[in-house]
């Protein structure tokens, strides 16, 4: 039998190899996700302060518009996502939250590793100290989701411009969603 753990590792060390070749991605936080795939216990399960999440942000190339989500805890805006389940790659995690958080069905087709970064929570209330998050596009057409109410206040699509003025909490992501303009917005 394959062990699930070896395999989650190995997928992420292919992301980790994809995410050299690309400009885009902060060589620190490559060498961050390096040391703590080497720690194993990667998933919330195995690890309750420190694991590998994964985001997902529709986009719709045409009209250069991105969806994002007003979430409860993090009170700010961000593009959905969730913790990687026990037996399951992060691209499987897409999927899975997709229909959950947005009540949308996607294939692998749609789905494009994107970027990566490390997030450090510092509440008290949750057991999650450090998300090591891997990000994803979803190309798809603009569309009204039916997000999760439970998680999120609100969410919509908006042009890049206006993620500055909705963004708060999170520069870091903020500049992560503001590298669209030069790899798929281009004008």
């Amino acid at each position: 039998m394959i062990n699930k753990q070896s395999s989650l590792n190995i997928y992420i060390q292919k992301l980790i190899n994809n995410a050299l070749s690309k400009r885009t991605i902060d060589r620190v936080t490559i060498n961050l996700f390096l040391k703590r795939i080497q720690e194993e216990k990667l998933i919330k399960r195995q690890n309750l302060s420190s694991h590998f999440c994964v985001f997902f942000l529709p986009i719709d190339i045409q009209k250069k518009k991105i969806y994002l989500c007003h979430h409860k805890k993090a009170d700010d805006w961000i593009p959905p996502g969730g913790h990687i389940d026990e037996n399951e790659l992060p691209i499987q995690t897409v999927i899975r939250e997709c229909r959950e958080e947005l009540s949308i069905n996607i294939n692998k087709t749609q789905i494009e590793f994107y970027n990566i970064s490390v997030k450090h929570i510092d509440n008290s209330k949750h057991t999650c100290k450090t998300h090591f998050d891997i990000w994803y596009l979803i190309t798809t057409k603009e569309q009204p989701f039916n997000f999760i109410k439970d998680e999120y206040y609100d969410g919509k699509w908006i042009l890049l411009s206006e993620a500055k003025t909705l963004i708060k909490k999170n520069p870091d992501f903020l500049k992560i969603i503001l590298t669209l303009q030069k790899t798929h917005f281009l004008v």
